[in-house]
């Protein structure tokens, strides 16, 4: 990069003009093909593949343009004229991830440029205060450019977030209550009567219809219905009469003003208050549970502590405690968990009322 640099410093000299508008103007043809030198050296295909170069090409002298209007008037112009085209032929998310990543550094690089350029047209104690104001105008001509790959670039990866967070939370709790339910029924197989066998294989098979349910709420993008659900306490026990989970006394302290929030709100306190439950009947080895919930101001706290063998969080943290720490963010609340090995575990949800809005 370097090396082209120097050779077209020795074939294009600097205009002898003290204009420095007239000598950028003069220069832009050569900053263009030096904005090319430098994406090939970088492989970037916005600059190496002929058919993305044309839009970059044409990205550049835009942005050239409007450095040049900053240079005469001392603004940015309105409205702006430079966007850098997002190669619309992607057709995956992986694609259009890297697509987006690549144009960002094609933009990093185009600024590397004109800004080398700045700095030797503008030299000296006089330019230095035209200088910074035409990199500042130069650094939000180039960023409000990159604005919508960089906001695809973010909704692909939030999306990525949500739907490990959905698999692990719904299918992924679903499976293993299924499994569960199968290691409960190959248990008891040979001592249990013909009814309490077909029991258990209908509520196997309710598991497994609700989870496909969730693949199919998923793909869809749909949100489970929850204005049928009949209350934090009901839907909690029967997931645990589901799990079997005969052997932990779970004491619920919900006041009624805690159960009355709105549907999506509670759904979303299912979910979570579940995978903790979850957690504990898979790995506490606890023998109480008690789940609390009530408003304080304007603010719904809950709390579920356990008698188990606790552990180190700041040792050992695993998707499902990540999950919780997002579902309460993205509630506007936030998450706190105490616990220590072999002295039970307390985790606390505290969400403001007035973030929470209708998804």
């Amino acid at each position: 990069m370097d090396s082209a640099r120097v050779d077209s410093r020795n074939t294009t000299e600097i205009n002898d003009s003290h204009d420095p508008v007239l000598n950028f103007a003069a220069r832009q043809s050569e900053l263009i093909r030096r904005y090319r030198d430098c994406l090939i050296l970088e492989h970037n295909p916005f600059g190496t593949v002929s058919k993305h170069w044309w839009h970059t090409a044409r990205y550049a002298r835009e942005i050239l343009m409007e450095c040049e209007f900053s240079l005469r008037n001392g603004r940015l112009p309105v409205p702006a004229i430079a966007v850098l085209d997002y190669r619309p032929d992607c057709t995956t998310d992986e694609e259009r991830d890297q697509a987006a990543i690549q144009c960002i550094q094609a933009g990093r690089t185009l600024f590397r440029v004109i800004a080398e350029e700045l700095c030797l047209l503008l030299q000296g104690e006089d330019g230095a205060r035209r200088l910074a104001g035409t990199l500042t105008d130069l650094h939000a001509a180039i960023h409000r450019s990159l604005e919508k790959p960089v906001v695809e670039l973010e909704s692909v990866r939030r999306n990525q977030r949500n739907l490990s967070r959905e698999l692990h939370d719904q299918v992924g709790n679903h499976v293993s209550l299924a499994l569960r339910q199968l290691e409960l029924l190959e248990a008891v197989w040979r001592k249990a009567d013909e009814r309490e066998r077909d029991e258990r294989f209908r509520s196997l098979k309710d598991t497994l219809v609700s989870t496909g349910s969730a693949v199919r709420g998923i793909v869809s993008g749909l949100r489970v219905d929850t204005d049928g659900r009949p209350g934090l306490q009901a839907s909690l026990t029967s997931y645990l009469t589901a799990a079997d989970a005969s052997d932990l006394v779970v004491n619920f302290h919900i006041q009624e003003r805690a159960n009355s929030v709105d549907t999506c709100l509670e759904g979303a306190l299912f979910i979570m208050l579940r995978e903790c439950l979850r957690n504990i009947v898979s790995h506490a080895n606890a023998s109480q549970v008690s789940i609390t919930a009530d408003i304080v101001g304007r603010e719904l706290v809950v709390r579920v502590e356990d008698d188990g063998a606790g552990f180190d969080p700041s040792v050992r943290i695993g998707n499902g405690l990540k999950s919780l720490h997002e579902r309460a963010e993205e509630l506007g609340g936030h998450l706190t968990i105490k616990s220590a090995v072999g002295s039970g575990t307390q985790i606390s949800i505290i969400v403001p009322l007035d973030e929470v809005e209708p998804q």
